[in-house]
């Protein structure tokens, strides 16, 4: 058989028996270039759940020593002396993920090779250089949701693993360009803009930066305080400059190497390394000084910026080391309920406090719940309308894996794609006439439209990307299909809500089981499309009476004391938070 890895149609071999790697090579709008041929797809090896959580644990274990390991070289080439943890909050995030995404290709191809008797593949032209991308934003953007980028990773692969033929071919690869550096008066003006209404805060002691609030919370908060009300900064970032590949060939991680990936790992690691980590990492030290954060801060309130904000990430990291405080506040649904969750897993190992929306984890005292601010604006703008129409809100995730936590998976988005078509097929006609289908906006290319489409065509979509908040006034029940942010909003709300999607693909952990048990026993929550469409086709006249019955109110505000709480008095509690934080002890203290 012919193996094809990605959806680039160079790679395929028309003329032979195709593997294809996996769903992700068959784009929908596409079709038309593989229907006819004669292809198998290979199942997905994270198909088996309880190897992909085996797999999750291993790879963390090994970013530690990884970590440790990077630790020196880090310190070598910058000339400096930082502790760890100033590295887990600048290279970790990168670390733990390109680890995850690297292994995941390692496994694929080791899996086929297993199974099938693959006689040949085809890797195009690639430059080393194209492997190292700008900054953590520029590898989520360009790299891993590129195609490209991903036949490099397969190549990889292929090249170290040796397990079946493959050919070279001298046809480029093209990964596409870095984006040009922002430029014209009309973006300027809106940087300095942005720059002066973010500078008061440079005065402040205590930094905001991306922290969830909205605007008018967060200046309340500034101002109980005693502070200047200020705008969150953007980010500093930095283009992509020349790359040095002698100096990364000639960098290698000592830790103890078992096996082929791990020897990979250790020696090719700093190949992938952003630029914003080695060669651009002096001119994004230069760059943080010019932005508007405070030199000193007490504490640094930030939300989602510990991942993919490079220069914060960096600021911050260099600001613990002379006894800032970092806080980090909970920023969408899945943390404290998913059995794994990457992202959670990094903030709250980084950070002196992480602020949760209710939950608390046995044995860590780092985790601090606090009544959210957001849900409960979020709450207000949330409001049934009597015989309005139902609000579908509908989901997809990346073709290719990159960091994990408890969801589908690349080609697993298929399944729950097929969910949805079996709701929908459930419902009666006068039910299905009164949906609203909510796409998500970003586009990772499953053609999720034109599925939907091709077999629904007489579904109501929405195109006009308007909030969620408004759609949902116009409508009198909310149908949520995944356990993330907008299952939280619209308990907290109190907006009638049924909520549905497949138990083995959003694997719990065993603290929250009672809350989510108490839901699937009120009838919010069910394990199947089927189940979930005969409620709708019940409750779909009058929902607001269904939701209003004692044993769907007892589980809803079980649910939200836990994991979606809202509070009149959130104000004060934060203020006192805060306060009482600035006096604990850092993590982090100077070299």
């Amino acid at each position: 058989m012919f193996l094809v890895t990605t959806a680039d149609t160079r790679t395929w071999d028309r003329g032979a028996r195709i593997l294809f790697l996996g769903e992700w090579c068959r784009r929908f709008s596409e079709r038309k270039t593989w229907e006819g041929l004669d292809y198998e797809v290979a199942p997905f090896h994270w198909d088996d759940r309880a190897k992909l959580y085996r797999d999750y644990l291993y790879l963390d274990s090994l970013y530690e020593r990884c970590l440790n390991a990077l630790i020196p070289v880090m310190n070598q080439e910058h000339g400096a002396r930082y502790p760890a943890r100033y590295w887990r909050i600048f290279a970790g995030p990168w670390l733990t993920i390109y680890l995850q995404f690297i292994f995941e290709r390692f496994e694929a191809i080791r899996f086929v090779a297993e199974r099938y008797s693959i006689e040949d593949t085809l890797v195009l032209a690639y430059d080393l250089k194209d492997m190292v991308m700008a900054d953590m934003q520029d590898y989520i953007v360009r790299g891993i949701n590129s195609d490209a980028f991903n036949h490099m990773l397969y190549a990889e692969a292929l090249r170290t693993l040796n397990l079946f033929p493959w050919q070279s071919s001298p046809e480029p690869l093209n990964l596409a360009p870095p984006p040009a550096t922002a430029s014209g008066n009309g973006k300027r003006l809106t940087g300095l803009l942005k720059k002066f209404l973010a500078f008061p805060g440079r005065f402040n002691r205590l930094a905001f930066v991306s922290s969830y609030f909205y605007v008018p919370h967060q200046a309340r908060l500034q101002l109980s305080l005693g502070q200047w009300p200020c705008l969150s900064p953007s980010d500093c970032r930095r283009p992509l400059g020349a790359v040095n590949i002698e100096r990364r060939r000639a960098l290698k991680l000592d830790f103890s190497a078992g096996s082929i990936f791990e020897r990979y790992v250790a020696d090719n690691i700093l190949r992938f390394l952003p630029y914003s980590h080695l060669e651009g990492y002096g001119e994004l030290r230069r760059g943080i000084e010019t932005q508007p954060w405070p030199r000193r801060p007490s504490l640094i309130l930030t939300a989602g910026n510990l991942t993919f904000a490079d220069g914060f990430k960096l600021w911050a990291a260099e600001k613990t080391q002379v006894g800032s405080v970092l806080v980090s506040t909970q920023h969408g649904g899945h943390y404290g309920t998913g059995l794994w969750n990457t992202l959670e897993k990094h903030e709250t190992a980084v950070s002196d406090v992480f602020v949760s929306s209710g939950w608390s984890e046995p044995g860590n005292p780092r985790i601090l719940p606090l009544p959210s601010p957001r849900l409960l604006c979020n709450a207000r703008l949330l409001r049934p309308a009597a015989n309005g129409r139902i609000l579908w809100v509908l989901t997809t995730f990346a073709r290719h894996s990159f960091h994990l936590f408890s969801i589908p998976i690349t080609s697993q988005v298929l399944g729950y794609l097929e969910q949805q078509f079996l709701f929908a097929r459930g419902l009666k006609p006068e039910v299905r006439e009164r949906i609203l289908a909510r796409l998500y906006p970003s586009n990772y290319g499953w053609d999720e439209e034109q599925r939907w489409r091709a077999a629904f065509p007489d579904l109501h979509f929405d195109r006009s990307r308007e909030s969620m908040f408004r759609q949902a006034s116009r409508c009198s029940l909310c149908i949520v299909t995944n356990n993330t942010t907008t299952l939280m909003e619209t308990l907290a709300a109190d907006y009638p809500t049924l909520a549905f999607w497949n138990p083995r693909h959003w694997e719990l952990r065993p603290e929250a089981l009672d809350a989510f048990d108490a839901l699937r026993a009120a009838g919010v929550l069910h394990d199947t499309p089927e189940s979930a469409a005969r409620l709708a086709n019940e409750v779909a006249q009058d929902p607001a009476t269904w939701w209003r019955g004692s044993d769907v109110q007892r589980a809803r505000k079980y649910f939200c004391e836990r994991y979606a709480w809202i509070s009149e008095d959130w104000l004060s509690r934060w203020k006192n938070a805060l306060r009482d934080m600035e006096r604990r002890p850092p993590s982090g203290t100077a070299p």
